[in-house]
């Protein structure tokens, strides 16, 4: 169960939107640690704890990035 909520979080940050090439790079940075955590989880490298923090963390990027969107045409160079 675990594995397929995971699979699907990383499936969708990764079709998350059709971006400008700076937009492109963090979208690929962010589903490539999705993919990372999900090896992980595959391989029993990451035990329960690690990857809830992990996950979390990915979360609270989510949410900043979203927000930073949202108060002005795409992200600032320092928000990148």
């Amino acid at each position: 169960m675990r594995n397929t909520t995971l699979f699907a979080l990383m499936c969708g940050l990764g079709a998350a939107s059709v971006a400008l090439p700076a937009d492109a790079r963090i979208n690929q940075r962010q589903a490539k640690q999705q993919q990372r955590i999900y090896t992980g989880v595959s391989n029993g490298t990451l035990n329960a704890r690690e990857t809830y923090r992990l996950t979390q963390q990915q979360a609270h990027i989510a949410r900043y990035e979203q927000r930073s969107r949202a108060d002005g045409p795409g992200l600032t160079r320092a928000e990148r």
